[in-house]
């Protein structure tokens, strides 16, 4: 049930094997590893492999893998159950990377609305973002504070709309 030392496992990434099924986006069973070229025996002590991308729309972003010191061990069914494993990972980060391009297209468009407020007046130029930050660092401050500000902690996403008030704050001008 596992190898002994894991850090021996991060090996396997530089074999031509595991750069091929990452390359092609493929998974693959090798059940026995021995007679496959493309393993060039980096890790000792493995016999078989299951090895599937985790693939979004765009790319590979990572790969699911499951290695055996015993030979013939894996079958479809395995590699259909793990496929379904990595289809749901590679969902969920491409999801991920949605939702934090969809951030930074907000965060700038924010930038942008109160920069444009803020040149309205020479004086003011830069005035949302200093306020924007200000109130972020006083949060920050009041989080690390815990001895005169003990029953208060504020969540990352309470922080954020405190930044987003602080752009925003001249909207009405």
């Amino acid at each position: 049930f596992g190898f002994p030392d894991i850090h021996t496992l991060a090996a396997v990434k530089d074999s031509k094997l595991f750069k091929d099924a990452t390359q092609s986006c493929k998974g693959e069973i090798i059940n026995e590893l021995s007679l496959d070229e493309r393993w060039d025996k980096v890790v000792p002590g493995i016999n078989s492999m299951l090895i599937l991308p985790i693939v979004s729309p765009n790319r590979c972003e990572g790969v699911l893998l499951l290695a055996s010191q015993s030979t013939g061990l894996y079958e479809a069914a395995h590699r259909k159950s793990i496929a379904t494993m990595a289809s749901v990972a590679g969902i969920s980060v491409r999801n991920a990377f949605n939702f934090e391009e969809s951030q930074t297209l907000m965060d700038a468009i924010l930038q942008a609305l109160a920069e444009a407020i803020d040149s309205r007046d020479p004086f003011t130029a830069g005035h949302s973002r200093r306020v924007a930050q200000l109130v972020v660092a006083l949060a920050l401050t009041i989080n690390d504070d815990k001895h005169s500000f003990s029953d208060v902690v504020f969540s990352e996403e309470e922080i954020r709309e405190m930044y987003y008030s602080g752009i925003l704050h001249d909207i009405g001008k």
